[in-house]
């Protein structure tokens, strides 16, 4: 309410577009994540396709939670991030009109969507390598199934309205990333550490969120002023201090190893 511009209340069929084009705007920054890990994805098909077809279990497993926790580590501060600044982000890309209240709105909820979603990707090429196509399509059929459920009740009450397309979103992608473990666990019958390769990092990325987040609003309360330059200021400090508080969390949960960060740059160099 009151956030939409006057040209499009006065024409209230333009209005579902330029609520739409907000969307749009909310969501090219939550593809950034994923576009991150599907290099992961494509380093770490080939390796795990031939300990799967040499019958090396133990290796394959090895490698299976080394791919997991990696790319965790990676998507789970990445997309907390996003939603820890979404505001400033959103200043920072579109201006402060009145648009850029609700896209940030939208970017909040997606920045949490794109963790599970950057970090499902490097899952579905783990049942590539191990000869099941098949399951990442079944499973992302369950969830688009959620989402158009999801899509179809909440966009249509008022309150919500397009909002209810980024919670439908946010949904869908914790599902697949949930029946992705739970699939891969039965169909493989390997042991996933989930304690070490997704609660602890999901852990130090709240820690380094919660960071952000008030350390770019501590920055913004001191400001005089709100323009382009102040809001990058903003989110500098944001990043800077989840960045700290992630690595601090990290040395202290003690999350990352030395065989950890071996495979980083090993992926790294084959991106």
């Amino acid at each position: 309410q009151g956030l939409i511009p006057d040209e499009y209340m006065r024409n209230i069929s333009t209005v579902p577009n330029f609520l739409f084009g907000c969307y749009s705007l909310a969501t090219t920054v939550f593809m950034l994540v994923p576009s991150i890990t599907q290099a992961f994805s494509i380093s770490a098909l080939p390796n795990v396709s031939s300990l799967w077809s040499q019958n090396k279990m133990k290796e394959a497993q090895s490698e299976i939670n080394k791919i997991i926790k990696i790319s965790a580590l990676i998507s789970f501060p990445a997309g907390f991030g996003i939603s820890a600044i979404s505001k400033h982000i959103s200043v920072l890309l579109y201006g402060s009109d009145s648009s850029t209240q609700i896209i940030s709105s939208i970017l909040l909820i997606l920045g949490f969507a794109s963790a599970a979603s950057a970090l499902s990707t490097p899952i579905s090429s783990i049942f590539h390598g191990i000869g099941r196509a098949d399951l990442p399509v079944k499973i992302l059929a369950v969830g688009m199934t959620v989402k158009i459920i999801i899509n179809y009740f909440l966009c249509s009450i008022p309150s919500v309205n397009i909002y209810g397309a980024a919670i439908g979103t946010l949904v869908c992608y914790y599902i697949i990333l949930m029946l992705e473990i739970i699939v891969l666990k039965k169909v493989t019958g390997l042991k996933i550490d989930v304690v070490n390769a997704l609660i602890k990092p999901l852990f130090c990325s709240i820690i380094c969120c919660v960071g952000a987040h008030f350390a770019a609003g501590y920055v913004e309360s001191k400001l005089s002023d709100y323009g382009r330059l102040e809001t990058l200021i903003c989110c500098a400090a944001g990043m800077l201090s989840g960045i700290i508080l992630y690595s601090l969390s990290l040395f202290v949960t003690k999350c990352i190893n030395k065989s950890d960060y071996q495979i980083f740059s090993q992926k790294r160099k084959s991106c």
